[in-house]
């Protein structure tokens, strides 16, 4: 049978500040074209969302130290140590965004077994949450890795 899993870490655009406990006490947001795609708690406390335009995030922002700039070198390395840890599972891996995967899981006797492992392996590699979903076409997996 042929199983994908779509994987995903949330919050994987703040991982290269989560050892900065001076910068995580303070609204953290990570812009990409013109959109925030990430924010750590702090950040939505003080009532800025993923998906809010940079613009108006500048404008609620008491800091620009608070808006960090995408910049895909800083989130390469990231990437690869979760496509190095898939590899250990399966050679057939599809990258799609930096925090997202999908795993080509066919010829496992148990994939929701395997699935389940991979993720723990990440959240314990990176000490943060996985989502995963599991099913037979990609599209569905990554419906059901959404909910």
């Amino acid at each position: 049978m042929h199983y994908i899993v779509s994987l995903s870490i949330p919050h994987f655009y703040l991982l290269p500040f989560a050892n900065d406990e001076k910068r995580n006490a303070a609204p953290l947001l990570i812009s990409h074209q013109k959109r925030i795609i990430d924010v750590n708690e702090p950040a939505v406390k003080t009532g800025f969302r993923v998906g809010m335009s940079l613009q108006e995030a500048k404008c609620m922002a008491e800091s620009s130290s608070w808006i960090v700039a995408f910049s895909e070198e800083s989130y390469r390395e990231f990437q690869k140590q979760m496509l190095g840890l898939c590899a250990e599972f399966t050679d057939r891996i599809e990258p799609a965004e930096m925090h997202r995967a999908y795993l080509d899981l066919r010829g496992h006797s148990e994939p929701g077994h395997l699935a389940c492992y991979v993720a723990c392996k990440i959240r314990e590699h990176f000490q943060t949450d996985v989502h995963i979903g599991l099913a037979q076409a990609k599209w569905i997996a990554r419906l059901a890795e959404a909910n």
